[in-house]
């Protein structure tokens, strides 16, 4: 520590990145600050204000290095590209674990028109969407509309078009079908719609039609008024929500305790165009400022088209030197905006009631997910024919005999599902026999039940071993459902035509599920068993 308080007294007030290693001299956190004596310094002050992921950062750092720039903004820039050089493990690092596709036009000598998923240098990209329904969607409105080749010869020299030529969906450049100049004025056209530019695209055509109605070239005339009816037609399906020439973002998010979700309203023209929807799991916990300015670093460097105006919940970490950083990178003002009204605000708050509504459903996919890898496990160790998506447990409790009750529970897809649990009083005489007892639950179950005996599981557990899955055998078999019994002792699994048990590893998911549903059965029996005795004293007072 002495080491580091000789360091800290000789840093410069000064704007600068700052680099923290550990013990073994890697990266283990990267910040900027306008004042790097001030910034560094507070880390090994008081840590009464700091929050546990900070630390956790203290406690692990043996050395750091500074890096000395001109102003914020270019410390900003140099922080984002040491944290993507380092992927230190105290940095925000949002990362999908998708890879979202781009429309693509190449840079041939013929443009080609495509779908990509690796950002390329040497080519127009638009998106990442992260919608496959819109990105079908403009695919094909530009080949409708443009006429941009698809086919992916390097030279194309045809005599006669393929067959996307004769559709109309390529102006077929190959077979010398159109100009260059006229081909290279349709792929501009393109890209200024796919930029959301769909106002200026119109104003050009109107301007081509003029004047091939002037030089008198009807046929040409004819093709252009196809496109512009078709793009107007476009226009007036999408839902225009501003004046045009109006391009924004709306980004809201939400969050849980391990992931956050963004959700993107995008405005062009003055239509909302798409909505993109990003979700990244959260190491540790922090502000939302901090991770709405890692998102918007995350986001923006990966499209090629930025709007003037960003509208967001609250005001990100860093927002001025954000704002400088995507002018410069973008070549034209960028403000990001967070004190809203009127008809912005509305528009954010929908984007947050989105992404929460969306990161519910999530987590639900995600659970439902884990559950039906765990229903087939069981499927595989049990050997079963099918998925047991309901699987129904059975349980005895008496005391002696007395206020003997039985207690079915039944899991749907891997969770409890309460509404169909039933209970049952032992009616035979024939107690304290387990299997007797057992036997009769299972006969009114499946035999004696209108209301039941036509809804069946696809898989029976048995509570206990080889005796009581032989009392009730014949019943089973006769209905042609799978059953096991599970001893509780060693949590051996038993099977009705095999005389040994199978026994599986005390962490399996299969195992776990189907002691789950056995500990379930028994509680509920228990409960209903305490709550007979708890009526039968009352009673005899």
């Amino acid at each position: 520590m002495n080491f580091l308080a000789s360091k800290l007294k000789n840093l410069p007030e000064t704007s600068g990145v700052y680099l923290m290693k550990d013990v073994s001299g890697n990266v283990i956190y990267v910040g900027k600050a306008i004042n790097l004596k001030r910034r560094v310094s507070s880390y090994f002050q008081s840590t009464k204000s700091h929050n546990q992921k900070t630390k956790i950062l203290v406690s692990k750092i043996e050395d750091f290095e500074i890096l000395l720039t001109s102003n914020e903004n270019e410390a900003l820039i140099l922080e984002c590209n040491l944290i993507k050089k380092y992927s230190p493990e105290y940095n925000i690092l949002l990362k999908d674990d998708k890879t979202y596709p781009y429309i693509e036009i190449t840079n041939d000598k013929y443009p080609r028109l495509g779908i990509s998923r690796k950002r390329k240098l040497k080519t127009h990209l638009f998106g990442p969407y992260t919608s496959a329904h819109y990105l079908k969607y403009f695919l094909s409105t530009v080949r409708k509309f443009f006429h941009i080749r698809t086919c992916k010869d390097k030279n194309p020299e045809r005599v006669r078009p393929c067959l996307y030529g004769f559709i109309g969906l390529c102006s077929a450049p190959c077979a010398e079908k159109i100009s260059y100049e006229e081909y290279m004025a349709d792929v501009k056209k393109a890209i200024n719609f796919l930029n959301g530019n769909i106002s200026e695209v119109v104003d050009k055509l109107y301007k081509e039609i003029k004047e091939e109605s002037d030089k008198l070239n009807f046929e040409k005339c004819s093709v252009l008024l196809q496109s512009l009816r078709a793009i107007e037609d476009l226009k007036n399906k999408q839902k225009v929500i501003f004046d045009k020439n109006v391009n924004r973002d709306y980004i809201g998010f939400s969050k849980s305790e391990k992931d956050i979700l963004f959700k993107i309203l995008i405005v062009r023209d003055g239509a909302l165009i798409d909505r993109g929807e990003y979700i990244f799991s959260l190491k540790f916990e922090e502000s939302d400022s901090e991770n709405l300015k890692a998102f918007l670093l995350f986001y923006y460097e990966n499209i090629y088209f930025m709007p003037s105006e960003i509208y967001v919940p609250c005001q990100p970490e860093d927002v001025e030197s954000l704002e400088n950083y995507f002018s410069k990178s973008f070549g034209k003002k960028i403000s990001i905006l967070s004190n809203l009204r009127g008809k912005n605000k509305e528009f954010v708050e929908l984007a947050c009631q989105n992404a929460e509504i969306s990161l519910k459903e999530k987590k639900l996919e995600k659970n439902r997910r884990s559950k039906i890898s765990i229903l087939e496990e069981i499927k595989e160790v049990l050997g079963l024919a099918k998925l047991p998506n309901r699987i129904e447990t059975y349980d005895i409790s008496n005391l002696e005999g007395t206020y003997a009750v039985g207690s079915m529970v039944v899991f749907t897809e891997g969770v409890p599902d309460k509404k169909e649990y039933r209970k049952f009083k032992i009616k035979c005489k024939d107690t304290p026999d387990d299997f007797a007892m057992m036997r009769e639950m299972i006969f009114r179950r499946f035999c004696d039940s209108e209301k039941l005996k036509n809804v069946l599981p696809d898989l029976v557990v048995i509570d206990g071993g080889k005796g009581q899955i032989s009392a009730v055998e014949d019943i089973i078999k006769s209905i042609g459902v799978p059953f096991i019994g599970l001893a509780k002792k060693n949590e051996e699994i038993y099977f009705p035509d095999k005389s040994e048990p199978l026994i599986l590893d005390k962490d399996s998911n299969a195992l776990n599920l189907i002691r789950y549903g056995r500990d379930e059965a028994h509680r509920f029996a228990i409960t209903f068993h305490r709550h007979l005795r708890s009526s039968g004293f009352i009673s005899k007072k």
